[in-house]
């Protein structure tokens, strides 16, 4: 467990959490460009225009010298006159049109090439209704709510933190398991014991089992309450749980081995280190 928490401790502290700051969804955030505006309502676009006109360096430009052209022809007639210039500078188009029944249509056009330019006309287009319809002291104000970014440094390479600290824990962990056997096979206890060998082995190992399983249900409650999911999910931390359990249970065959082979403790621990670096 205290393996799991130093290699959590490494990988999580690679990761940063932090917040945006809010972004109010105004022509300031552009800070300079052109608007393109026409219509035929000359009160909205007067309103409009004296919109635009507050923010420093966004410049007001009229539809009407598009000679006739439909916008769209316009706007490509734009792009073949001086593309970078274009794409760099034109944030888009608000064009007014009424109906016959009095009602007002508004296009907006805006550019691909500028962060939010269709959401700042819009709220734009907003603003200015709202003043048209209640006022001068009138107004909408669209804000950006700052959302949590996860900016997150740990890459595969140091996700190995994880891969190679496990295994060292486990080991440790495993090589409890030996004190039993060794002992019993160093006092010769299993001799007064009168049932079958495979009984004997196979209970042992039923026991450690039992003991592994439990200390891999606590790493489990561990891992899930300290584990970020952006580093591994759920379902991924189960099959390393599995992995940790199968990994226990296939050492203890050889464990039993060695305990029966040696009569000193650094001996074992001597093979059991080598068969650690050697997998």
């Amino acid at each position: 467990m205290l393996s799991l928490a130093i290699a959590l401790v490494l990988m999580h502290s690679m990761s940063l959490v932090t917040y945006e700051d809010k972004l109010v969804l105004n022509l300031n955030s552009i800070q300079r460009g052109i608007i393109l505006v026409g219509g035929s309502n000359t009160e909205i676009l007067s309103i409009l225009k004296t919109e635009i006109e507050k923010y420093d360096d966004i410049r007001v430009e009229s539809l009407e010298k598009r000679k006739g052209e439909n916008i769209t022809d316009f706007l490509l007639n734009l792009q073949y006159q001086n593309l970078a210039y274009f794409l760099e500078n034109y944030i888009g188009v608000i064009h007014l049109s009424t109906e016959g029944n009095g009602n007002i249509n508004f296009n907006i056009y805006f550019s691909g090439n500028i962060y939010h330019s269709s959401v700042i006309l819009l709220n734009l287009v907003d603003d200015t209704v709202a003043r048209f319809k209640m006022g001068e002291s009138s107004g909408i104000e669209t804000t950006y709510v700052p959302i949590r970014r996860y900016i997150s440094d740990v890459s595969p390479t140091r996700l190995e933190y994880f891969a190679v600290i496990m295994p060292i824990g486990l080991f440790f962990s495993i090589f409890f398991y030996i004190a039993l056997p060794f002992h019993e096979h160093a006092s010769e206890f299993k001799q007064l014991q009168a049932i079958p060998r495979t009984i004997f082995w196979l209970a042992t190992f039923v026991f450690d089992a039992a003991q592994h399983f439990f200390v891999c249900i606590l790493l489990c409650l561990l891992q899930y309450v300290l584990m970020p999911s952006e580093l591994y999910n759920l379902s991924e931390q189960l099959i390393i749980i599995a992995s940790i359990f199968f990994y226990g249970c296939s050492y203890l065959p050889i464990i039993y081995s060695l305990a029966n082979a040696f009569r000193s403790i650094s001996t074992i621990s001597t093979y059991m280190l080598f068969m650690l670096i050697v997998s």
